[in-house]
């Protein structure tokens, strides 16, 4: 009785070794993924978190509620950090005041005038 399984089975075991000259699975997996993005998310507060490695930069989009409120770019992100021991001496901290962002957002939003297209 052929249930399905067998013609698989003897495919697998007919496969002739693979050449050796093929591309391993981890940079297979490189190519596959040129983009590679990873999100975190933090439910309880409605925030997300999304970065995305794109050639030699780094983009990080901070979004609350499904809006961007804030966004990141490293350039050179992938090269090496000569004087990483001293790096943090130099290195820069954004606050993003959403309370504020939320009041100017309003403001814009009051003053449209919607008669005007």
């Amino acid at each position: 009785m052929n249930n399905g399984r067998t013609g698989a089975i003897d495919f697998l075991l007919s496969r002739k070794p693979l050449p050796a000259n093929l591309p391993s699975e981890a940079s297979m997996q490189h190519v596959a993924t040129a983009t590679p993005n990873q999100s975190l998310h933090f439910n309880g507060a409605d925030l997300e978190i999304r970065a995305q490695l794109g050639g030699r930069s780094l983009t990080i989009d901070i979004v609350k509620s499904g809006a961007r409120v804030h966004r990141v770019t490293i350039n050179d992100a992938v090269g090496p950090l000569e004087h990483g021991w001293i790096a943090a001496l130099f290195a820069r901290e954004d606050r993003v005041e959403l309370g504020k962002l939320a009041g100017e957002v309003g403001e814009y939003v009051d003053g449209l005038n919607i008669n005007q297209g």
